[in-house]
């Protein structure tokens, strides 16, 4: 998936922006010019998608710090984007806040494929359209403060389109804040099982690079070819030596070291 434009009003330092980002993106501004609020715009919707909004609302203190300059009532996110094998395709959410207190609702939510409303949500009444632009079903109780988008596994996934969408929102994965101090989780022996996505904390780091550098030949040929462009030929690989029973920890061998 592409994202073609991002369209954002009333979110924290965001009171209006549109951004058309590229293949590669380097933002750069001073101290609260809303750089970081790029990132938690996607993640919010990565969140959304994934049927954890409200927890992730809540755990922002509410809505009220999320509402651009306290004078606003409503966020408003529009995603405009490229499939890779479909045509251009948007996503619309707005919140609202619900009258002075920080709790919220999805006020209106769409989802436009070719510009045919294959989703269309106003308040708790909602409807849904198949691939084909039938009507298929509406609901009159959803949870206010939940998107439908994160339904689409459930009531409403007779829409595969949209249910690839919600499955590219939900894989997003917004790093930032990686805590590597001396007694980081990231530094302790990790659980061997299979992983090959970094979480957003990074904490399971050991996990994913022993799946990868373990199991995939041109992986670890990349990985090592990083590693001696940024420390020198005296790299010579990674290895994961057991440090209990089913943990292992991640070391770096060197060539003249023993």
């Amino acid at each position: 998936m592409k994202i073609q434009k991002l369209t954002v009003r009333g979110f924290r330092s965001l009171s209006h922006i549109e951004w058309a980002p590229g293949d590669l993106n380097l933002v750069i501004g001073p101290n609260a010019s809303g750089k970081t609020n790029l990132l938690r715009v996607l993640e919010l919707l990565s969140v959304a998608a994934r049927g954890g909004l409200g927890k992730y609302v809540q755990g922002q203190g509410g809505i009220e710090p999320l509402l651009w300059d306290g004078r606003v009532d409503s966020i408003t996110l529009q995603v405009n984007f490229l499939p890779q094998i479909s045509s251009p395709q948007s996503y619309f959410l707005r919140l609202g806040r619900i009258g002075k207190t920080s709790s919220f609702r999805v006020d209106k939510e769409s989802y436009l494929q070719d510009e045919n409303t294959s989703l269309i949500r106003d308040g708790r009444q909602a409807a849904i359209f198949d691939a084909n632009r039938n009507y298929v079903e509406s609901k009159e109780d959803v949870a206010e403060d939940e998107t439908l988008l994160s339904m689409t596994s459930g009531p409403f996934a007779v829409n595969r389109n949209l249910q690839h969408v919600q499955q590219e929102f939900a894989s997003w994965s917004i790093y930032k804040d990686f805590d590597s101090t001396e007694n980081a989780a990231i530094r302790k022996p990790a659980v061997t099982r299979m992983e090959k996505r970094i979480a957003p904390d990074g904490q399971n780091l050991t996990s994913v690079l022993h799946t990868l550098y373990s199991g995939d030949r041109d992986f670890k040929r990349e990985i090592n070819l990083a590693m001696r462009t940024a420390f020198g030929e005296e790299f010579e690989e990674l290895i994961f030596p057991p440090a209990a029973d089913q943990l292992v920890q991640l070391r770096i061998r060197w060539k003249s070291l023993k």
